[in-house]
């Protein structure tokens, strides 16, 4: 099946394979400079792999993917493993990430999917747009 919009080449492995890519998940976030108290995105959150432990770790959590399924497997990894109230869930197109998030975030973390996205700059452009540190736009004359 073919969702439209989605990236090329970026199918979900099965659960096995994350746990041997990616053995601690949390360890990876602290790693990548996600702290207590930030406000992150977890864009193409996938089956949630890492949106458990971002929610034990940050502030407040928004997950976003394309696939509504893997929404719902995100849904049910964290429901199994204890929950957490801090985090939303919600399809959405990567590119869209303005549209969703209202408000600017900290961080927005990105694993195992960049390498197929079609337009690396459109959503370069899209992520930057919704953190707190982006620098200000320069103005093209």
């Amino acid at each position: 099946m073919t969702i439209p919009g989605f990236f090329e080449g970026t199918g979900m492995p099965d659960p096995g394979w994350w746990e041997a890519l990616w053995p601690d998940p949390a360890k990876v976030l602290t790693d990548v400079g996600i702290k207590p108290g930030m406000d992150v995105v977890d864009l193409c959150c996938g089956d949630g792999w890492f949106t458990l432990p971002l929610a034990r770790l940050a502030r407040g959590v928004v997950a976003i993917d394309i696939d509504a399924a893997l929404l719902e497997a995100a849904k049910v990894r964290m429901a199994e493993r204890g929950g957490a109230s801090n985090c939303a869930f919600v399809e959405a197109n990567a590119y869209d990430i303005g549209k969703v998030i209202r408000d600017p975030v900290d961080h927005v973390f990105l694993a195992n999917a960049f390498h197929g996205v079609p337009d690396r700059p459109r959503l370069a452009a899209a992520v930057r747009d919704v953190q707190r540190a982006a620098l200000p736009r320069q103005r093209t004359h």
